[in-house]
């Protein structure tokens, strides 16, 4: 299950299924901006604390950290981009899509075409009754379709040098950046 991401105390969703939808662009950045904004905070909290470090120690941390500060830069212009290229918003809103089907069918059961394959259903991102985590009584998913912080801060690191609308000198730079995810 991805752990909840809290700002303020507040539970918040990474929701594949919210982020899929492109009528929800105005609040699915304000969710981005806010998450940037929590990783921003907790990198400034790490600085004050490397104050107490031996200095190889403080070196390393230091230079950890300017990494963490640079991808905080990367993340807010994938959200700039979301913000200002349409296309881009369209792609990450499919991405979402694509990426909850994708967890929907993976842990389903079988849906492949068998003797009683009438009986079966396939599930789709609309009738959630068909996701194999669906709990009913609750009207919600229990632990699929929802992001881990670190795999959406990939995304949003690398949207702008995916973006083939976008030629400023920034994207053509972070095209030249490979990112690898664990």
């Amino acid at each position: 299950k991805a752990k909840p991401l809290f700002i303020k105390g507040n539970h918040i969703d990474l929701s594949m299924e919210f982020f899929s939808k492109e009528e929800n662009k105005e609040e699915s950045i304000n969710i981005l901006e806010k998450f940037i904004e929590e990783y921003t905070k907790w990198i400034n909290s790490k600085v004050k604390e490397t104050s107490n470090l031996e200095p190889l120690f403080k070196s390393r941390a230091d230079s950890n950290l300017q990494d963490c500060k640079q991808s905080a830069i990367r993340m807010q212009n994938g959200i700039n981009a979301l913000k200002e290229h349409d296309d881009t918003f369209k792609a990450f809103c499919l991405m979402n899509e694509a990426m909850l089907l994708q967890q929907i069918r993976h842990n389903a059961e079988s849906w492949l075409i068998t003797k009683d394959f009438d009986k079966k259903i396939v599930p789709t991102i609309e009738d959630k009754s068909s996701w194999p985590d669906w709990n009913e009584k609750l009207n919600k998913n229990m632990y699929l379709g929802n992001w881990r912080p670190f795999q959406l801060a990939f995304i949003l690191m690398n949207l702008t040098s995916i973006s083939s609308n976008i030629d400023s000198d920034q994207a053509i730079k972070e095209r030249k950046i490979v990112d690898l995810i664990w």
